[in-house]
């Protein structure tokens, strides 16, 4: 398994576009329990090669829209722990 940390938006982008898809996990950290008024920190998600950890102090969150195709795709399975954030 191979880690990736990712601190821009450069990689970001290019981790979106070269992630193996067919199946990810995705977990989040945040600064409390409450969805509404916690702040993302960070997002890891796993494809079954790579374990990719953003932080989301060093990218700007509105960068959060780069995981959307991913996250809203209904033909990747995902596999989630605390996604209502």
């Amino acid at each position: 398994m191979l880690m990736q940390y990712i601190t821009t938006v450069a990689e970001l982008e290019t981790m979106v576009t070269t992630m193996d898809t067919s199946c990810i996990s995705v977990d989040t950290e945040t600064t409390g329990l409450d969805p509404y008024t916690s702040q993302l920190l960070l997002v890891q998600i796993y494809d079954g090669t790579h374990v990719y950890v953003i932080d989301f102090t060093k990218i700007p969150i509105r960068a959060l829209h780069l995981l959307k195709p991913v996250l809203e795709d209904t033909n990747i399975r995902k596999i989630g722990h605390n996604l209502v954030f």
